[in-house]
């Protein structure tokens, strides 16, 4: 056992001449005269003092360039006040400006049961700024358990115990205590032993929605979101995120679950807000519910919605933020009134309201005003059946196999699911204040007289593309203390635009997409889809194809304990994101309103009801291992879906039995304005350990005429496994003309199977094809064992002069036009580098991300005879240099470019255009889709934890 006992030292600096670092001290009562300021060390040559502040509070002092940790003290022991300890970078010849927040320090206290285990330790954490809260000399603990002790500045704290060590791969959360030090010292804590693999770092309850409440928006957009006692589960990390604009605050629950937390959210914002009981700076780890703030007399036509101005990284995520401070790119909110939301195919009119745009800058900068576009998003056709513009991750576009189309939200112009209604443009700028301004915005639109009967969005975005913005030209460097809200890294998203659900024409009463167990994966698919849905519905987990069979464990393999399954919906389509950041809902759902009932049907045919209750919030949290890794941390992947939840434990239930469950599902919801939404499905669930299938043809292989597809199949580990395999082949993409050929028998002992010849099946004609397989054993102990493998690709014909192709270059580079290079030549360090322009080449990529580099799996077409470059060259989004270096896009298209070929898909004047894409290593699938555009992956991936 090892004791480890923190000593504060102080060592007296020296003035080194290079970079300055400037700054203020502060408390609740205002500037603090005579407070130290430390850069902290780790080491045992103590803290050094860098100096001290004036009688206003204020401090410059010389240092070194480089990166330093830096904190603030007042007073002595007994009184004595802390700031947090931040890594604050300073550059040479350059000031650098920072804030500095003290309080009284604290003691927090209790006992801590090591589990023993290498590199094991203890952590704190500020959970409303998220800083390490340990600075050197301020606690003791023991390695291999006691008593510890921290002293802290007052606040709310995390306090972790995990695995450490320099190999991120191997850290590992094991358990925590929250505590609220926020009123005074706290004692008696335990932190309970925990061996590998530890308890769950993140929760899987939501806040309640039903709990949440919104303060007066102030003259700047910003009010208060409030949580009541109960919206989440005592002490917690607390993070609060605008989805139109993407704006987020972190800040902390109280003991009693209750919070207040600030953010820019005007009214008409979608608020996403996450609880966590560990410190975390992973964005959409957390469990999450989606909030909407009404819009005053929106039931009488009222709508808003707004976007960011400035760059994606004007304000990044840090922990520092607050105290070095950060730009104002600015906000800008739209406001309008329609007269009715019945419209009709081809009608006119005009649309207006007022713009406030949001910036300090506005003080010294007067705006560019810009224009937009309006669009009509599908949301559900006539018959009910939901939809969404430009589909990634799921799907309602299905191939002729049902194997689902993604394309990513393109330049809005390009959109194969929305209409072009017309632009709108901005004018008569007025300054209301120093920080905010305002100006009318009005448009034409009219409804082409092609849109079918349904249920769409009206979206109000970019002009060109849906996050440029309406305003420009308030940029400015100078930097902010007060009011600061990070911003997404990256942002891909369908639409942040949609103002109001239009109905057109008549339609069925809508039904929304269940999906099942969406962050449990079965061998790398995740979740299920409704057995009334297989034709209309598909879910794309980017690695691999979902499998037709969706199989679960029974004992969860890292507790060994009965696996708990929650079983209420998601509903994928309603909103989803890969980037952290949802995009706003397409319905405004209202909460609580309806219900859900479910019922499960075990092998036996023995039916449980688990009850039936309301909807109370909507749910999001992507999935993460125990302790809290990703499966995806960088890559084009499914991040979270949006699900409905009733906050009823009922529906958390364990399976007694192997084998096929049959779960139903009946529910509906209502929307804001009283619409009804039927959520009911019935889903088919199995019940068993996971065997792994080789299979005799590589995944996602393209076939000719005349090819024959080979049914071996090894099975893994090696049991004389029962094999049942289905390819059905599609002449010419025609579903009339399905061929189904069905495969079965029985792998030897040592998992081998490989029919007889007369069981191969030939491809006789061009077009698609889709192979399902399905493997299962039981063993001596009545356990079931099965496998399950499905994907699609096409069966071409030989010697057309239509050549698959990768492309030149970079995607991201413009002037990189060779087939041969060195990445490192390319001059991009954020780069997508895209499959081998020629058949047979190979790219070299490396298994890092320091370079940021991604792989494309995108599929372009070479047409060597000049038939498909006639076809295409009047059509929207192909350029000339795509004919010209033989790299046609595969894009669905309408001859008129108005006109969206997926809401249409029964028109003469459409052409259809994707690829299927697959990327394989030995025995993992890398990357499963079909797509026309955005498939890109990084390779720091688990691949959905895959065998």
């Amino acid at each position: 056992m090892r004791l480890l006992i923190f000593v504060a030292t102080v060592v007296h600096m020296t003035t080194i001449s290079g970079a300055t670092l400037t700054g203020q001290v502060s408390n609740d009562s205002g500037a603090v005269s005579g407070a130290i300021i430390y850069e902290h060390s780790w080491g045992s040559a103590g803290h050094t003092v860098l100096g001290s502040t004036d009688a206003t509070g204020q401090f410059s002092i010389e240092l070194t360039a480089g990166t330093h940790e830096i904190f603030a003290e007042s007073g002595s022991a007994g009184d004595l006040a802390r700031s947090q300890n931040f890594k604050i970078p300073v550059s040479d010849s350059q000031t650098t400006d920072i804030r500095l927040e003290i309080s009284e320090v604290v003691t927090i206290s209790g006992e801590y049961e090591s589990a023993g285990l290498a590199d094991e330790g203890l952590q704190i954490w500020d959970l409303d700024t998220g800083a390490n809260a340990w600075i050197a000399g301020s606690g003791t603990y023991q390695n291999g358990g006691g008593n510890f002790s921290f002293d802290v500045p007052k606040g709310r704290y995390s306090i972790e115990d995990k695995i450490g060590g320099s190999d991120t791969v191997k850290q590992f959360y094991l358990s925590s205590v929250s505590v609220d030090a926020s009123s005074g010292s706290v004692s008696g804590l335990l932190i309970k032993k925990r061996e590998l693999p530890g308890e769950s770092s993140f929760d899987k309850v939501p806040p309640n929605g039903t709990l949440i409440s919104f303060g007066a928006v102030n003259d700047y957009g910003i009010r208060q979101i409030i949580g009541d006692v109960g919206a989440v589960s005592g002490v917690q990390q607390i993070t609060a995120t605008n989805l139109q604009t993407g704006q987020t605050n972190i800040g902390s629950s109280g003991s009693n679950g209750s919070f207040s937390i600030d953010l820019f959210a005007p009214d008409g914002a979608s608020v996403m807000i996450q609880n966590s009981r560990v410190h975390t700076s992973e964005p959409s780890s957390p469990a999450g519910t989606v909030v909407r703030i009404p819009v005053p007399e929106e039931q009488s036509g009222a709508f808003s919605t707004g976007q960011k101005l400035g760059n994606r990284n004007d304000v990044q995520r840090s922990v520092e933020l607050k105290v070095v401070g950060a730009k104002d790119p600015g906000q800008v909110w739209l406001t309008g009134n329609l007269d009715s939301k019945i419209w009709s195919a081809g009608t006119s009119g005009t649309l207006e309201g007022t713009a406030t745009i949001y910036s300090r800058n506005l003080a010294t900068k007067v705006p560019t005003l810009g224009a937009g576009e309006f669009f009509l998003d599908p949301v559900f056709d006539s018959a009910g059946k939901q939809t969404i513009a430009g589909p990634e991750q799921s799907s309602s576009d299905l191939t002729v196999s049902n194997l689902p189309i993604e394309r990513g939200y393109l330049t809005q112009s390009n959109q194969q699911e929305s209409f072009y209604l017309g632009e709108f443009s901005l004018s008569g700028y007025q300054q209301l204040s120093d920080r905010s301004g305002t100006a009318s915005w009005s448009g034409a639109y009219t409804v082409p007289e092609e849109v079918p009967d349904g249920i769409y969005q009206l979206v109000l975005g970019g002009k060109g593309y849906p996050l440029n913005t309406f305003v420009k030209d308030i940029d400015s460097d100078t930097k902010y203390f007060e009011d600061l809200y990070y911003e997404p890294g990256f942002s891909h998203l369908s639409s942040t635009g949609g103002v109001a659900l239009i109905e057109i024409g008549s339609t069925t009463e809508p039904r929304l997409f269940p999906a099942l167990l969406m962050n449990e994966f079965s061998n790398g698919s995740r979740g299920v889809t409704a057995i009334e849905d297989k034709n209309e519905f598909a879910i794309s987990p980017h690695i691999i194809t979902s499998s037709k069979d969706l199989i679960i464990p029974l004992i969860d393999p890292v507790t060994g304990k009965t696996k708990i399954y929650n079983l209420e919906p998601f509903v994928p389509l309603t909103a989803s994101s890969h980037k952290h950041w949802l995009h706003p809902p397409t319905i405004p759902f209202k909460f609580p309103s309806g219900d859900l009932k479910i019922t499960v049907t075990d092998p036996s045919g023995a039916v449980s009801d688990l009850g039936n209750a309301p909807f109370k919030s909507s749910y999001i949290q992507k999935p993460t291992t125990t302790s809290g890794k990703t499966p995806n941390t960088n890559s084009n992947a499914p991040d979270g879906h949006l699900g409905l939840t009733t906050l009823d434990p009922r529906f958390e239930t364990s399976f007694s039995q192997y084998g096929k469950h049959t779960v139903t599902l009946t529910g509906s919801i209502e929307d804001v304005f009283g619409k009804l939404y039927d959520v009911s499905g019935t889903f088919e669930i199995y019940v068993a350990e996971t065997l792994d299938i080789e299979t005799g043809v590589f995944p996602s292989t393209p076939f000719e005429v005349g090819n024959h597809f080979s049914p071996a199949v090894v099975v893994q580990p090696g049991v004389p496994a029962a094999v049942e395999i289905t390819v059905a082949h599609f002449p010419k993409s025609d579903a009339a003309q399905k061929v189904e050929s069905k495969i079965s028998g029985q792998a030897n002992r040592f998992g081998y199977f490989m029919p007889s010849t007369q069981q191969l099946v030939e491809f006789e004609n061009a077009g698609e094809y889709r192979v399902d397989y399905t493997v299962s054993y039981t063993d001596d102990d009545g356990v079931l064992w099965m496998g399950s493998r499905t994907w699609g690709s096409v069966v071409e014909t030989p010697n057309s002069p239509i050549i698959a192709r990768g492309s030149r270059g970079a995607e991201s580079e413009n002037t990189e036009n060779r087939q041969w290079y060195l990445m490192n030549d390319s001059g991009v360090t954020n780069a997508h580098f895209q499959f081998p322009y020629n058949r047979g080449d190979i790219s070299w990529m490396t298994n890092s991300v320091s370079w940021n580099a991604a792989m494309v799996a995108a599929v372009k077409l070479h047409d060597t005879g000049g038939t498909l470059n006639n076809l295409l060259a009047s059509r929207t989004g192909i350029s000339s240099i795509d004919f010209s270096f033989g790299e046609i896009p595969l894009r669905t298209t309408n001859a008129n470019w108005r006109l969206a070929p997926y809401s249409l898909p029964n028109s003469s004047d459409n052409h259809w255009g994707y690829f299927y894409s697959g990327a394989a290593r030995p025995g993992v699938a890398v990357r499963e889709l079909i797509n026309g555009f955005n498939s890109y992956w990084r390779f720091d991936t688990f691949y959905n934890f895959q065998l």
